[in-house]
């Protein structure tokens, strides 16, 4: 009569439980709709936070190289004011000049030109420096050169016709930001003169006594490069030099620099990179200094951000620009995703309780319990010998050869353990000789079964971990008139290392063997591993 009254209540409970689960899973994919709007939501947030880390990375060094150039223009500025710069004298300009250049290895070169005519140049010319200086105010052509040494000194002197580029000034008297006091305009410069390397240049203008002055210094485009090379966070990053009238330099390709005038979409422009032309376009639209901006290139978002130089005023910047795949690559999982997925397991785990609740019990399901193990089952599996999933060892804890207890005989049965978790499972039978000769545990000097079974537990979670007791099973099984001590060990998800005072040891089983791996060895293992789980 129970057992029949047993079935309705059995049927009542698997209803109740597919309503459940019903209700459940809707609420699962509820919530999963949700983490999927919140997560595209905060895409562009979090693709924009990771582009600013990256920028404030690259900020203190951009800073570093780029600003003394423009409190060196500054300089030259006030000394002017102060009546202690005077082209008329440029020994002397030399001499004020070089510990800048000695102070600054990015700065290439000084330029100063007077009512719109270039009268000075100091620049680089190997390990030393090269001078020249109009040799009148009328002299349009005459040009005295001098070599000079890293402090300054003369070792040479010569008169040569200079070929200055065309238009390099005429740029900077265009510029409307020249006439604000302490600004610094950032140009192009396509040649430096005199030997015509191409780079970036930095200016400032004053009057004094009713007379223009423009002072300029040369970046070259090689330092530039190299600055933006050491500090590049990934190979998909693009780096380049920017204004808000168009891109600058783009070290992506550095040879085919573009002109500030020539920007995307404009008539008779240069053809420029597609990313580039849409980052200037979208910077021109209202971009910020500082601040990450947005765009699109082919239906891929991409994001930027400028970092400005120095007295820019908002015109000029270091930029960076990465996909908004790159960007997210290296991140987290979003761990609102969590909820969602243990939701799902916890459905997953109810309807397999449903549909067993839902069919009768059928004995035998499973592998046998290892204490189920027969004397003659156990002397069969004996009889196999040591293989890469079966090792012998003779005691569980004491030295036969020195006759007493010794750590390092449990450490050997740990790592056999371990290395059969880490690779495909496997089986440790105690109390057996390698030969296969069955000795039983006696010589561990137990008192009991009850303390032998004890000691293992304890050492096994000293040294492996409690965490991991799931994927073993012992026992003491009688064969041949004694006990031998049985581990069986399933393959563990997790990798399982065995602890020794401050080290951690990592083992796998190579044949009938463990073999120890080294860190690199045990990093290119897991992930060897994980690869073959995922395929």
């Amino acid at each position: 009569m129970t057992a029949r009254s047993s079935r309705p209540a059995r049927a009542r409970r698997f209803r109740n439980l597919i309503v459940f689960q019903v209700v459940s899973l809707v609420m699962i994919l509820a919530i999963a709709g949700i983490a999927l709007y919140r997560d595209r939501q905060n895409r562009d947030a979090v693709a924009a936070a990771q582009i600013s880390r990256l920028a404030e990375q690259m900020a203190s060094r951009i800073d570093r190289f780029f600003n003394p150039v423009g409190e060196d223009l500054l300089l030259v500025r006030q000394w002017s004011l102060n009546g202690t710069l005077t082209l008329s004298e440029p020994d002397l300009l030399a001499a004020k000049f070089s510990p800048l250049l000695r102070n600054h290895p990015q700065i290439f070169g000084f330029f100063l030109w007077e009512q719109g005519r270039l009268s000075f140049v100091l620049v680089r010319d190997g390990e030393g420096l090269l001078m020249g200086h109009t040799r009148s105010e009328s002299s349009k052509d005459g040009w005295v050169w001098g070599g000079r040494d890293a402090d300054g000194k003369m070792t040479d002197q010569w008169s040569e016709a200079l070929r200055d580029p065309a238009g390099l000034s005429d740029d900077w008297r265009r510029a409307p930001e020249l006439k604000g006091q302490g600004s610094i305009v950032w140009s192009p410069a396509r040649s430096f003169p005199p030997a015509g390397m191409s780079g970036l240049s930095a200016a400032t203008a004053w009057q004094k006594e009713h007379i223009g002055h423009v002072a300029a210094a040369g970046v070259l485009n090689t330092q530039i490069a190299q600055l933006l090379d050491d500090i590049r966070a990934g190979s998909s990053y693009r780096f380049f030099l920017f204004s808000r009238s168009g891109v600058f330099i783009d070290f992506q390709n550095p040879s085919a620099p573009v002109s500030p005038d020539s920007g995307a979409g404009e008539p008779g422009s240069a053809p420029q990179d597609p990313i580039l032309a849409a980052a200037g376009q979208a910077w021109r639209q209202g971009g910020e200094i500082d601040v990450p901006f947005g765009f699109d290139v082919a239906g891929e978002p991409q994001y930027g951000l400028i970092h400005g130089l120095q007295g820019s005023r908002q015109q000029a910047g270091v930029g960076v620009i990465a996909s908004r795949t790159d960007l997210l690559r290296h991140l987290p999982l979003n761990r609102f995703f969590f909820v969602p997925a243990g939701l799902g397991l916890l459905w997953c785990l109810l309807l397999a309780a449903a549909l067993r609740m839902g069919r009768p019990e059928r004995p035998g399901r499973g592998k046998k319990p290892l204490q189920a193990m027969t004397a003659a089952e156990l002397i069969a599996l004996i009889e196999q010998g040591e293989t890469d999933t079966l090792e012998f060892k003779s005691t569980l804890r004491w030295n036969l050869r020195s006759g007493k207890a010794g750590k390092e005989i449990e450490l050997a049965c740990l790592k056999t353990v371990a290395a059969f978790m880490n690779t495909d499972g496997g089986t440790l039978l105690v109390g057996v000789a390698d030969n296969g000769t069955i000795h039983g545990i006696a010589a561990d000097n137990f008192p009991n079964d009850d303390k032998y079974l004890r000691h293992f537990s304890a050492i096994f979670e000293q040294h492996i971990g409690l965490n991991f007791t799931e994927f073993i099973e012992f026992a003491l099984l009688p064969a041949a008139g004694v006990s031998v001590f049985a581990v069986r060990c399933r393959r563990s998800p997790r990798p399982v290392f065995i602890t020794n005072k401050k080290d951690e040891m990592f083992f796998i089983r190579s044949g009938p063997s463990s073999r120890q791996l080294t860190t690199s060895q045990t990093l290119a293992y897991l992930e060897e591993r994980g690869q073959r789980e995922k395929g």
